[in-house]
């Protein structure tokens, strides 16, 4: 049997029919849909476009028009609002706009992604509002809940009851300055909601830990193509510094982003442990990862390498399965992170988030084997 890439395999809980388990959450820009375009046709993903301010219904009809001309249609897209971050976000209970969703369905998608207001901590009448009015959408339509942590540190419960009250499929996206599901509190909330939903449960603008949700029992992921799409920061906190950004990359045996520089030093400092550093995706083609130079590279780089991880990690049938592979993958990495550290002597902490998965897993009574 060959290799079966994840994203060409439908979700044990389907979001809708032959629905991917991998997207990628990404900008609206043509640029970003010509570097996302082949992941959706080749490997079978699918891409959460996310649009900025302006005159957003124009931009839908280009980068639809221009999608649909390199891949042939717009079955496995979902095109983000984004109006829920930022300065100017909006908040509480604005209104959705049905005009959103038509444009969406003109354009050909599948499912329709709600243009939903940032849902502040506690706000029970922001939350029914929110799933109230999408009720009132139709049955194409995917609600977006884009919230404050708190939601999954404090009333998870308040949370999947709500989502199951309103019977239809939800996609959470998590507020925080960093990474929302380091917090094992966050993690072990995430799982509460995906245990007690009875409905279809997303989450959209993450890292490497949708593989984690899927194996939980989310219907799909989106993992961001650069880290302002991996989360969204709070508005006070506002944009990033002046300097230029370095060039990270996803390190498959730690589970880990690190900069190139970084890398290319390890891999030099780490010359007994080849196999720390080989990876096997299109990019590298089994060679080690400092033949990674350039940010395109490093980008698709990083989005096959954890597909991949997300193929091994969820071949399972059975949630059982799946959940134990995670916690085996997250234990694994964590110990490489260590090792690492003690052969190089360089600073390579472990990514908070292996510790935040393994510690709710302990919690919720998973026996762990690597």
């Amino acid at each position: 049997m060959g290799q079966r890439w994840l994203g060409k395999t439908p979700s044990l809980y389907e979001l809708y029919p032959a629905c991917p388990e991998l997207f990628v959450h990404t900008g609206g820009t043509l640029r970003d849909v010509h570097e996302t375009a082949d992941l959706t046709k080749a490997q079978g993903m699918g891409v959460v476009m996310s649009l900025n301010r302006g005159d957003q219904h124009e931009r839908l009809k280009v980068l639809a028009r221009e999608h649909r001309r390199l891949t042939g249609g717009l079955e496995h897209v979902l095109f983000d609002a984004n109006r829920y971050s930022g300065a100017n976000r909006r908040s509480g209970s604005a209104p959705l706009d049905g005009r959103w969703i038509d444009a969406q369905r003109r354009a050909g998608t599948r499912m329709a992604l709600t243009d939903s207001p940032y849902l502040p901590s506690g706000d029970r009448d922001a939350l029914r509002s929110i799933l109230g009015q999408a009720q009132g959408l139709g049955g194409d339509v995917l609600v977006a809940l884009p919230v404050h942590l708190n939601w999954l540190t404090r009333d998870a419960d308040v949370l999947a009851t709500a989502i199951n009250e309103a019977g239809i499929p939800v996609a959470l996206m998590l507020e925080h300055a960093k990474d929302p599901l380091g917090l094992q509190s966050a993690v072990i909330g995430l799982v509460r909601v995906l245990t007690r939903a009875t409905v279809s449960v997303s989450l959209l603008r993450s890292d490497v830990s949708v593989v984690g949700a899927i194996a939980w029992g989310a219907s799909m992921g989106a993992v961001g193509t650069e880290s302002s799409l991996r989360h969204f920061v709070p508005a006070k906190q506002g944009g990033g510094g002046g300097h230029w950004p370095s060039i990270s990359a996803f390190v498959p045996s730690s589970m880990a982003y690190r900069t190139l520089d970084t890398i290319n030093a390890a891999i030099a400092a780490d010359p007994d442990h080849p196999e720390r550093w080989v990876c096997r995706c299109d990019v590298c083609a089994g060679a080690t990862l400092d033949v990674i130079h350039s940010n395109v590279q490093a980008y698709r780089h990083s989005l096959l390498a954890i597909a991949e991880l997300a193929d091994h990690a969820l071949a399972g049938l059975w949630d059982f399965e799946r959940s134990l592979a995670w916690s085996s993958a997250c234990r694994h990495a964590h110990t490489i992170n260590d090792e690492v550290h003690a052969d190089t002597g360089m600073k390579w902490r472990p990514p908070a988030y292996l510790g935040a998965w393994l510690k709710a897993a302990q919690m919720a009574d998973i026996k762990l084997t690597i």
